[in-house]
């Protein structure tokens, strides 16, 4: 058995193959440096970020405790405002009941419940026919949502005594009319 020693023909590598690997390279080194100069440029920024901030702490700073005087006038404000969307002009009723009571008749208790806006009249007049003037006038009056005759008594001197029951539109006592 014979053993010869023959040469091999090297094959040679096609020229885009070392290209690919040359330009992988590249890629790689490039990636690699691009990595180091964005963790620069970022940190660089966090510096640059907070360096900012610290300016603008230290502008704000006289400032807060004007905020803070400001933002409790402004609470304050808004509670008042709160208070007199609340509030009821219970006087108006008065005005209207003067305004609205016929020269014969006279009252003597009010009862009034401002948050139902309902007034409990008692009163009285010399005969029926005035009463029942006075019950047109309450009904014919916008301000007025409904009147009831409660209660009619006659008197020891012959007048009439009677009670009314008034619902009243609640923007009568409002202080947004």
């Amino acid at each position: 058995m014979a053993f010869e020693l023959t040469s091999k023909k090297e094959t040679k590598k096609p020229f885009w193959l070392n290209l690919i690997l040359y330009l992988s390279f590249s890629l790689f080194i490039v990636a690699v440096l691009g990595y180091f100069v964005l963790d620069y440029s970022n940190k660089k920024a966090s510096e640059l970020s907070l360096q900012l901030q610290d300016k603008i702490n230290e502008q704000k700073a006289p400032i807060l405790p004007l905020e803070e005087e400001l933002s409790r006038a402004q609470a304050k404000v808004d509670n008042f405002s709160i208070l007199l969307d609340e509030h009821k002009l219970n006087s108006r009723l008065f005005s209207l009941i003067e305004k609205l009571t016929s020269p014969e008749v006279s009252f003597g208790d009010l009862d009034f419940n401002a948050s139902e806006a309902k007034i409990e009249l008692s009163g009285q007049t010399s005969n029926f026919k005035s009463l029942g003037e006075q019950l047109l006038i309450f009904q014919e009056e916008k301000d007025i949502k409904e009147v009831k005759l409660s209660s009619v008594s006659l008197g020891e001197k012959g007048d009439v005594k009677f009670i009314l029951d008034i619902s009243l539109d609640p923007k009568v006592i409002s202080t947004s009319r």
